[in-house]
Order: C-alpha cells, then structure tokens, then sequence
C-alpha cells in the first residue's frame, strides 16, 4: 500500500515539476530573405583631358572605339568618340542576393485539454485521503 502511494506521490510530484518548468508554449522559427540590387552604373558623354605630346600635326580619321565584354556575371561598356573626344563608361552588376537569418520567434500558449486541472485537484485529494488513512 505504500509503495502505491509513493508512486502516485512521485506521479503528481513529477506533474507539477513539469508544469513550472515547461510551461505550455509553442514557439515558432522563421527565417527572413534580403535581397539586394545593385542599380547600373552609367557614366554618358564625359570629356577626357587631353595631353598633347608632339608638336606635329597629324590628320587621322575619325573613329569610335567600342569595348563591350562580360566578366563573370557583371557587363562592362567602354565606348571613345574621336575627334569628339567623348567617352562613355557603363557597367551593370549582377542581382546580387543576400541571405540573412532572422529568427522571428513568435510563441504562442498551447491550449491544456479542460479535464486536466479537475483530475490534478482530485488526484490530490485522493492522495490525501489515502495518506490520512495509511498513517492511522
């Protein structure tokens, strides 16, 4: 009898133990995405300063210089107008994305079934009864 009484002492013990310190708490994770793009960089009709080296005259025709190449995933575009002296500069980067964790931890309680506290209480006093009847 009181190895019964024992267990359901050590029952309700390990209960109550459980409930102070888990309490009923579902805790949600979830992870966020930043994604950045990078807007192009265009450089349009610029004048280069000119250093003349030579004092000589040379006639040359016009001409336009023109370099459009991709170097990994970026575009770069170079263009140089003769006898205008202009240039142009564009270069368009990549969709670069970041991914970066934010946990955003929303709990929320859990909902205990209604039977629970009133078989806690009866389980005490069932307890009680059997502990006052086993020390007579």
């Amino acid at each position: 009898m009181k190895d019964i009484i024992l267990v359901i002492l050590a029952l309700l013990i390990g209960m109550s133990i459980t409930k102070i310190y888990y309490p009923n708490q579902i805790i949600n994770h979830t992870t966020d995405t930043l994604t950045i793009v990078q807007e192009p960089i265009v450089i349009e009709k610029i004048k280069p300063k000119l250093i003349y080296k030579s004092d000589t005259i040379i006639q040359t025709r016009p001409f336009t210089a023109w370099v459009d190449t991709i170097y990994k995933y970026d575009t770069i575009q170079v263009r140089y107008d003769y006898p205008e002296n202009e240039m142009k500069l564009a270069i368009r980067m990549a969709t670069d994305t970041i991914y970066k964790e934010r946990v955003i931890a929303a709990s929320e309680p859990l909902k205990e079934p209604w039977w629970e506290d009133p078989l806690i209480a009866t389980g005490g006093l069932v307890l009680g009864y059997l502990l006052s009847n086993a020390s007579k």
